[in-house]
């Protein structure tokens, strides 16, 4: 096995008859068969096991699978692996950018064909500093707790969480999940992550915000590092706030099924808490950020990106949902330098590989160059009237 294969994990979409779900608050045991569509290492958190488009989360500890189990129906659909040869590049891609597994500076990505189900993990199974995607897990905790419709100062913490990335509002919705105590609301969320299967996203206090003073209510001593089953040692993430892009990828798949028919692991392990209308409600405001960079610059301008970006000093990243017209996918790139990773490195590489994937999908109207603008500033009165109304509305329309 060479470098490269080492570090592409494979996991095709499995396509199956699901029978009965017992989904206790702190797991999922899925009674379910299985087919994968041949001998593969699976080596992902969590893996498609349903019908195809629906999404269920379950646990998927690194294996070979060399054959099939005889009592098991074949795929009613061919995989077409389109996916394979990209996954591969993308991997060249980040060897020439000088992200190699293994050193100092590394990088990750999760890719998710949500019309075949078809998937890659690009050097899977590290852990990195959550930065700003946990504001994804934060946001789909807050929606598990408002009522059917958020209140206006609800929306505007939502919007400025994910459109401007706001730590404070962020820190404002920790605190209303734990009714007041910000250090509770971040064991909500990581007890969310953890009921769907995602074991290895947690969140255990306040975001930073800077020089403003402003400290949770609640103070506790250190926490101890909590242990996951990812690699927390190549990355040194943050002992407070940490997830992998294949936990962010099918958390996002999850929102996605959701939104389009109110099915999937949402809808099932929080059949009273989340609905159809709110989990199109998230994707509303994640198509809201609209910064000219990242992800969104590898595909043509205007087209509809559900997404949350984040970096701190060592880690960038972004993960999201493209509808583009050649099919769904999901994204999911994390790369990390020690100590300090340079935006003229990690810009252009999420970008392009943007760029790869989105022409993998659309090879009759290719992407001929990515087109990373400048961010421009973010507040408040930059966001349009229009996303709350949307976000209040309680009726928002089909997502296709």
């Amino acid at each position: 096995m060479n470098l490269r294969d080492q570090h592409i994990i494979r996991n095709p979409a499995q396509v199956m008859l699901m029978s009965a779900l017992f989904l206790p608050l702190f797991g999922i045991f899925l009674l379910l068969s299985g087919r994968l569509h041949q001998t593969v290492r699976v080596g992902v958190p969590a893996q498609l096991t349903s019908l195809p488009g629906t999404f269920s989360f379950t646990p998927s500890p690194p294996v070979v699978v060399t054959n099939q189990p005889a009592w098991v129906a074949p795929p009613d659909f061919p995989l077409n692996n389109r996916l394979e040869a990209l996954s591969h590049l993308i991997y060249d891609y980040l060897l020439a950018r000088r992200f190699v597994p293994d050193t100092q500076q590394v990088g990750s990505v999760f890719l998710l064909d949500l019309n075949t189900g078809e998937n890659y993990s690009i050097y899977p199974e590290v852990a990195y500093s959550g930065m700003s995607l946990i504001k994804i897990p934060i946001l789909v905790a807050v929606y598990r707790k408002i009522g059917a419709i958020p209140t206006m100062s609800q929306a505007q913490d939502i919007a400025l969480m994910i459109i401007c990335s706001e730590n404070l509002s962020a820190n404002q919705l920790l605190s209303f999940l734990g009714d007041g105590d910000i250090y509770r609301g971040a064991d909500l969320v990581t007890e969310t992550m953890q009921a769907l299967g995602l074991q290895d996203t947690f969140l255990t206090g306040s975001l930073w915000v800077g020089d403003l003073g402003i400290v949770p209510v609640a103070t506790v001593p250190p926490l101890p590092l909590r242990k996951t089953n990812a690699d927390q040692r190549i990355t040194e993430p943050d002992g407070y706030n940490q997830t992998t892009p294949a936990d962010l990828g099918w958390l996002l798949a999850g929102i996605y099924q959701c939104a389009l028919d109110g099915t999937g692991p949402l809808t099932v392990v929080f059949p009273e808490q989340l609905t159809m209308q709110k989990c199109r409600a998230m994707l509303q405001v994640l198509r809201a950020n609209d910064i000219p960079a990242l992800i969104r610059a590898g595909v043509p301008a205007g087209l509809p990106v559900a997404h949350k970006h984040g970096w701190v000093n060592e880690v960038h990243g972004d993960a999201g949902i493209i509808f583009s017209p050649g099919g769904e996918y999901v994204l999911v790139v994390m790369l990390r330098n020690k100590m300090w990773l340079e935006y003229g490195d990690s810009f252009p590489t999420i970008a392009e590989i943007s760029r790869m994937v989105y022409n993998t999908f659309n090879p009759a109207e290719p992407l001929d160059n990515t087109h990373t603008e400048s961010i421009p500033l973010c507040s408040l009165g930059s966001i349009s009237s229009q996303l709350f109304t949307d976000l209040r509305s309680g009726s928002l329309p089909p997502i296709r």
